[in-house]
């Protein structure tokens, strides 16, 4: 597995991306994901991502059970290697990445499995803040089964896949002696048209150079160069195809993706309008918000009024006596009134609202409206006179000299 590892980590960007569509279109998806957010700064560390995916991938398909270390041997692990500098999204991306990966394989093993479905759910699941994020990769998937684009297993755990130094094989035994057949066999299992070639560039030079060194019997040293330059043209043929499609695959995913991009800007701008019309909306009702608790303050005020009155009232109602006539508060009020300022002569030390107490000690009517009637000046009339004139004779049978006035 170290050497795997150490293959991966040697890779370029290119390396990972030519000739693998299902890589490209992963690459592709995150560049779209951050020009969207505006997070270019993240376009670059797309290379390491792809490399930590596949590197799990590979950890996983030689641990019989991943699913059971998965928090310790996986998430961490990526959380590790990719740094201290690295962000919850960057692991977010390695296990999307990986994900996708895993679905676009033809068949797994049953440890790949029961990766697949703990990576499966962790996205679903524990990172699924981002609905939109998760449903762009699952339409990738779909895409790319509908153009029959899969990974063979062994190739996706680099099983098949494990970089060979083409210069350093002994082609001569490999193809029995350099036969024709034998060549175009060995040629034809590169994995790509450039493969190929780089395959067949050193079976070529491999033979010229075991024929310089007379190392080939008379039979051996026969003439290929005719049939070394026929197969050249063939897989050089293989090349341009594949580079023309390749080519052209990219033009199409690039305006589909334009497309996407088109899409996803003008449902941004109806995003935008919507909140706008919602925040003009929540400040409509947060001004009738505002209003009605402006007339609740005044209908708490009325009430309290009313009640103040209604106390008033009652207090009117409890201070009567039962003796014949009636006697109201503002004429009790200027009598006891008089009456304290008989007891308590010369400069006035207190307050009307310390009078008003006592008053309404022996009264029981209200403070605040005794303290009303003896700060002010109202003068009585006729109305009172039978109350004042009870109140006067009351006040000469115990010969207190006070009499209240009041207009005939």
């Amino acid at each position: 597995m170290t050497d795997k590892i150490g293959t991966i980590k040697a890779w370029t960007l290119d390396d990972m991306i030519d000739n693998d569509p299902i890589a490209e279109g992963i690459y592709e998806r995150f560049i779209t994901i951050n020009g969207m957010r505006q997070w270019y700064f993240r376009n670059d560390g797309i290379e390491e991502i792809l490399k930590m995916a596949r590197i799990i991938i590979v950890k996983a398909s030689e641990d019989k059970h991943p699913e059971r270390n998965f928090q310790k041997d996986y998430i961490e692990y990526v959380s590790r290697v990719l740094g201290p500098t690295h962000t919850q999204q960057d692991e977010t991306d390695t296990f999307m990445a990986a994900l996708v990966m895993l679905q676009l394989c033809t068949a797994l093993p049953k440890n790949l499995e029961r990766f697949m479905e703990s990576v499966g759910y962790l996205m679903s699941n524990r990172w699924s803040s981002d609905p939109g994020y998760n449903e762009t990769f699952r339409k990738l998937v779909q895409e790319l089964r509908e153009k029959h684009y899969f990974y063979l297993v062994d190739d996706l755990t680099l099983e098949h896949t494990i970089i060979q130094d083409v210069t350093t094989v002994d082609w001569k035994i490999i193809t029995k002696g350099f036969q024709e057949d034998e060549v175009e066999k060995q040629v034809n299992q590169g994995e790509t048209p450039q493969k190929q070639m780089e395959i067949l560039s050193a079976i070529e030079a491999r033979f010229h150079m075991d024929r310089a060194s007379s190392a080939l019997a008379d039979f051996d040293m026969r003439d290929m160069k005719t049939f070394f330059a026929n197969l050249k043209k063939i897989v050089d043929i293989r090349v341009k195809s594949a580079n023309a499609a390749a080519k052209q695959e990219k033009s199409a995913s690039s305006d589909k993706l334009k497309e996407e991009n088109k899409a996803l800007k003008e449902e941004n701008q109806r995003m935008k309008a919507h909140i706008a019309k919602t925040d003009a909306e929540l400040d409509k009702i947060k001004g009738i918000a505002d209003d009605n608790e402006k007339k609740m303050a005044e209908l708490v005020k009325q009430v309290e009024q009313l009640s103040a009155e209604n106390l008033d009232k009652e207090d009117d109602a409890d201070a009567k006596n039962d003796e014949v006539g009636v006697r109201t508060r503002r004429v009790t009020a200027a009598a006891l009134h008089a009456l304290i300022k008989k007891v308590m002569p010369g400069q006035k030390d207190y307050t009307f609202l310390d009078e008003a107490k006592l008053i309404a000690y022996f009264t029981n009517y209200s403070t605040n409206r005794l303290r009303t009637d003896i700060s002010g000046s109202d003068t009585f009339n006729s109305r009172q006179a039978t109350e004042i004139e009870k109140v006067n004779e009351l006040f000469k049978n115990l010969n207190i000299d006070i009499e209240l006035k009041y207009q005939k």
